[in-house]
């Protein structure tokens, strides 16, 4: 719990130093309220940084000493800067004993909340390997052949691998998605406190009631509560973009904003360059800043610039482990050696399209093979595991487009919005791989319309005051605390065994990823490593490796849970696993 903390207020800082650099470099938009300022800060600061820890591995590998020389140049580039000096002074002298407070018990409860161990099949499959493999050799090419689900490297996993080494090895894979929660709180906080003082604006409704809505479902309703996946920060970053732009429409009044700046541009491309999912928030964003002012085409260059500095570190990362820039998608692959090539490919992304799909659904209607997951079916799937959500989109939708004052004043707002929402949430539905990422795309219209709505400003007197915070903040962490298992079996946790979890046993140390139940050596080629059960007698291209606990989880090094093609072997076993992998002659064996 400590080292999250820990790792929490130095990254934090971080951050705020980096994402400041960024903004004032590229004359972005500055909320005019500090505490907003240094939220859009820190949040690109930590896109920024993970993209920068990937740009890092493509040289060397992620310890704990290239991480520190990569945060002490970040840092003294910040520092270095006049602007950011001004900018940092201003915000620790807006700082008060009520804010340090907030924060204090946000970060106290998520270092609780994500201290526990990691559970989750895809942690234990393949989000721990990522990090596991940058930390040791940085982005390997043709890792994607040793595992498929190496394929795709996201800068997210980045940021805990320089920490995968001594006695926190396995342990911190919770901690980017910590930190992630803990801005996402505290922004979440300052815009409820506003709303409940009757001093918010627009652009803190739909903080409320976009990320907070989707925030407070993914503590309430997802199973497991912590996952350390990208999906918290890049929806989160991707509906910032709508927020930013809602600031600026706030700083202008109720006019249309004359020169839309590159912050909703940055918070877009920052979310595409966490996930792949945000690419089509991102194009969207790319539009709006192009045809938001005048001298198009330098900020079509400008944008494609931005978007290029947060995306590209991941599409060549991905394009140098699978062979494909967008993999699982078999979009520009190629056909080498060292690739899974365009077929393996298109085959592979209708499996995981297929069985996420599936998993959101009933057990008894899943198709029994990827072919037939067509739109008939997975789509009322998808609408039966979301129906509250869509159902309250429906109603907000609806109550947004008989307000009189929405049709007079922001009916083309709402509308241009709505028509690039509609764009994300088709091109999302052919090729996203869950349907969960539907979510926050669905949340963004009806939140800006009732953000944009007129509201009653007079409060109770005794919500006008201190207490509005601090009753705020206490909701915020007794629901995150709620989830964090230290309570009796059931209660917010169904199903999930968390009720033995002591203080004690994670008082400083989060827990540790526990060992595989079998373990099994294999060889293939040159190629030894370590599978959790016996690859089978034929070789499957596409399958459930095997079984569904057939997960390494924090075995010894390499693992797999099955080889992407027959016979893979080292580049050059001369240099070991550094050097990557290539496809060989099918043969092998397996013992105990």
């Amino acid at each position: 719990m400590l080292a999250i903390v820990l790792y929490c207020l130095i990254a934090a800082v971080l951050c705020y130093l980096v994402g400041t650099l960024v903004l004032v470099r590229l004359g972005a938009h500055q909320p005019d309220r500090p505490a907003d300022a240094a939220l859009a800060a820190c949040w690109i600061g930590l896109a920024a940084l993970a993209a920068a820890l990937l740009v890092l591995a493509f040289v060397a590998p992620l310890t704990p000493l290239s991480g520190l020389l990569l945060a002490a140049a970040l840092a003294a580039l910040a520092l270095a800067d006049p602007r950011v000096r001004e900018r940092s002074r201003l915000t620790v002298r807006a700082v008060r004993l009520p804010h340090l407070v907030v924060a204090a018990v946000l970060v106290a409860s998520v270092a609780l909340f994500s201290s526990i161990a990691p559970i989750f099949y895809d942690t234990a499959m393949y989000q721990y390997a990522e990090s596991q493999w940058l930390a040791a050799f940085g982005v390997v090419r043709g890792l994607a052949l040793f595992q498929n689900r190496l394929g795709t490297i996201s800068p997210w996993y980045a940021l805990p691998a320089p920490l995968d080494h001594g006695v926190f090895r396995a342990r911190m894979i919770n901690a980017p998605m910590a930190i992630a929660l803990w801005f996402a709180l505290l922004g979440i906080a300052a815009a409820m406190t506003r709303w409940a003082q009757g001093r918010e604006r627009p652009a803190d409704r739909f903080m409320a009631l976009a990320v907070g809505g989707w925030v407070l479902r993914m503590l309430i309703v997802q199973q497991p509560a912590i996952v350390p996946s990208p999906d918290l920060a890049w929806s989160v970053l991707m509906l910032l973009s709508v927020w930013a732009w809602l600031v600026e429409r706030d700083a202008v009044g109720d006019g249309a904003v004359k020169e839309l700046s590159t912050l909703p541009l940055l918070f877009a491309a920052a979310a595409a360059g966490v996930r792949f999912n945000a690419l089509p928030a991102a194009g969207c964003a790319w539009l709006f800043y192009v045809y938001g002012g005048e001298r198009k085409l330098r900020r079509a260059l400008v944008g494609a610039a931005i978007g290029a500095a947060f995306v590209l570190p991941e599409i060549v990362a991905t394009f140098r482990t699978s062979g494909c820039p967008l993999f699982p998608t078999a979009l520009l692959c190629v056909d080498r050696p060292w690739a899974l090539g365009a077929q393996h490919a298109r085959e592979y992304g209708a499996f995981v399209r297929w069985f996420a799909r599936a998993n959101e659904g009933r057990l008894d209607a899943i198709p029994p093979t990827p072919d037939g997951a067509g739109w008939a079916w997975w789509l009322p799937v998808w609408i039966r595991a979301h129906h509250f959500v869509i159902g309250a989109a429906i109603v907000t939708a609806l109550i947004t487009a008989f307000s009189a004052r929405s049709r007079r004043a922001h009916w083309r707002s709402i509308g241009l919005l709505g028509a690039a929402v509609l764009a994300c949430i088709a091109v999302t539905f052919v090729v996203a791989p869950a349907n969960r990422f539907l979510v926050p795309y669905v949340l963004i219209v009806p939140s800006a319309g009732m953000a944009l709505l007129s509201w009653p400003r007079r409060r109770p007197a005794v919500l006008r005051g201190g207490l509005a915070r601090y009753a705020v903040m206490a909701a915020l962490a007794i629901i995150v605390f709620a989830r964090s298992g230290f309570h009796p079996r059931g209660l917010f946790t169904p199903g999930i065994p968390f009720s033995d979890r002591t203080v004690s046993s994670e008082v400083v140390l989060p827990g540790r990823l526990r060992k595989p139940d079998s373990l099994y050596t294999a060889r293939s080629g040159a190629l030894s490593y370590y599978t959790p059960a016996p690859p089978p007698a034929t070789y499957r291209p596409i399958s459930l490796y095997n079984s569904m606990d057939a997960r390494c989880w924090d075995a010894p090094f390499p693992c797999t849970s099955q080889l992407a093609a027959p016979g893979v072997t080292l580049a050059s076993p001369a240099r070991g696993l550094g050097a990557g992998f290539v496809k060989g002659s099918a043969s092998g064996a397996t013992s105990p």
